[in-house]
């Protein structure tokens, strides 16, 4: 079985994740409870993986470094969500370690 393949799609008030045959998932920006960076080891490479709770889904949806449009959705939710500064260089090093870290959480 084979890997399969999303694309990450940013719009004004969320982003879409697309799959390969008709799957579509739309999250909107304001359903955003948590989101954590964290990387992931695949033995000879790392992948850096966004994760995102929601208020609106029982599980959690995750998007990776690897997605088509990830570098512009990266930059959206930089700007919409205000990240502090360091955050990708404090997830990429040192290398193969998960190195977690919450990056937004909304108050209660």
């Amino acid at each position: 079985m084979g890997k399969r393949s999303y694309k990450v799609v940013t719009e004004s008030e969320g982003f879409v994740l697309i799959g390969t045959g008709v799957e579509r998932v739309y999250v909107p920006w304001l359903a955003v409870r948590e989101i954590t960076a964290y990387k992931l080891d695949l033995i000879t490479t790392d992948e850096v993986r966004l994760r995102f709770d929601l208020d609106i889904l029982p599980f959690s949806i995750e998007v990776s470094e690897e997605m088509e449009g990830f570098e512009d959705f990266k930059t959206t939710v930089e700007r919409y969500f205000q990240f502090s500064g360091g955050w990708w260089s404090q997830v990429l090093q040192p290398p193969f370690a998960r190195n977690e870290c919450v990056l937004f959480q909304r108050g209660g």
